[in-house]
């Protein structure tokens, strides 16, 4: 500023469009972009809701975020909001003050078993230093439609074998977005777009939480 029965793989591929439909476990590259994708549940019963949580730290690099897929129960159009802040969700579950509103967006849902892309230049990139820490708020008003999977333990690392980052176990949250039932732990059904850089770029800070917006020309 991940051990347990949830199989999750690994792979590495080289493809030509950024925004194809995700593939369960895989980070996927495109030219420096890397997608990094959690399991995507495909059959019901589901664990769906209106929100998810959770937290990602940045490993060995510092890691700029450009966009943000997720796991939809639906093929129309849903209203999508994005929230973020600085360090764990852990103590702002309830709390929308401790947010900062960084996207919202409407996209049409691809259907569950494939992601459902915030596209990039729906946000500036946002910059987590190497070994920092930052929460995710994902939330749609149009109901239960982001699935997740179940979780063994809230706050613990996914087992995915990655030298960029982490993410980690977190919680679904009903309607409405600031006082909605919590459920956990929860594992976000998505991908990461991200770039890793090696040095750190001239960045300013959002407003009150120190989550990072990248302002560098490069």
């Amino acid at each position: 500023m991940f051990t347990s029965s949830y199989q999750i793989f690994v792979v590495i591929a080289i493809v030509s469009l950024i925004h194809a439909r995700g593939i369960n476990g895989h980070v996927i590259e495109n030219n420096n972009l890397k997608l990094f994708s959690t399991k995507l549940e495909t059959t019901k019963p589901i664990l769906a809701y209106a929100g998810c949580m959770f937290d990602i730290k940045a490993d060995a690099n510092h890691i700029k975020i450009s966009t943000i897929g997720f796991n939809a129960n639906t093929n129309e159009t849903l209203d999508v909001m994005l929230f973020m802040k600085d360090g764990r969700y852990r103590d702002a579950e309830y709390d929308l003050s401790e947010w900062m509103h960084v996207a919202n967006i409407t996209v049409t849902g691809q259907g569950m078993g494939n992601v459902t892309y915030i596209p990039e230049g729906s946000f500036e990139p946002i910059m987590i230093e190497k070994k920092q820490r930052a929460a995710f708020y994902l939330f749609s008003p149009n109901g239960p439609l982001l699935v997740t999977s179940r979780g063994s333990a809230e706050r613990t690392p996914v087992d995915i074998d990655n030298d960029d980052l982490k993410l980690f176990e977190g919680i679904g949250k009903r309607q409405p977005i600031d006082t909605g039932k919590i459920f956990s732990p929860r594992i976000f059904n998505g991908v990461i777009g991200y770039t890793t850089v090696n040095d750190t770029p001239s960045t300013k800070t959002y407003a009150s939480t120190g989550g990072k917006v990248d302002c560098s020309d490069s």
